[in-house]
């Protein structure tokens, strides 16, 4: 198969932008009806693979997010662990773990399974 050119910056951005509207306006619902239903699962799918959003699922169900908030600021950021209990930081479009390196930042993945499970988190109330 041909090699794919490289997208204009513009629309890689414009395309980033569009995806983070999606998964705001997917995670607005889910706040509103506090759970996700196969609505929401199969929107969520149109941003993510099922495996992403299966590990990120896993993630939330297991209660392994946790939602740090700054006293005097009121300012937030997430911590998610993974499989092999490490800790990563994670705030609305980064991640501290190597997938978002590796696959986020090169365009492979619209999230990482941390960054996913935090905003699900979020969205659900659901921290221990």
């Amino acid at each position: 198969t041909p090699a794919r050119a490289p997208l204009p910056p513009a629309f890689l951005m414009d395309d980033l932008v569009h995806v983070d509207n999606l998964l705001d306006s997917v995670l607005a619902v889910v706040r509103e009806r506090g759970k996700i239903t196969e609505t929401e699962m199969a929107s969520l799918l149109n941003i993510t693979t099922q495996k992403t959003l299966d590990h990120a699922l896993e993630i939330v169900e297991r209660s392994l997010v946790t939602k740090v908030v700054c006293e005097s600021s009121g300012r937030s950021f997430f911590e998610a662990r993974g499989r092999s209990k490490d800790h990563y930081v994670c705030l609305k479009n980064h991640c501290s773990c190597d997938a978002f390196a590796y696959q986020v930042v090169t365009g492979k993945e619209n999230y990482c399974k941390h960054m996913l499970a935090c905003r699900i988190a979020d969205a659900l109330g659901n921290f221990p």
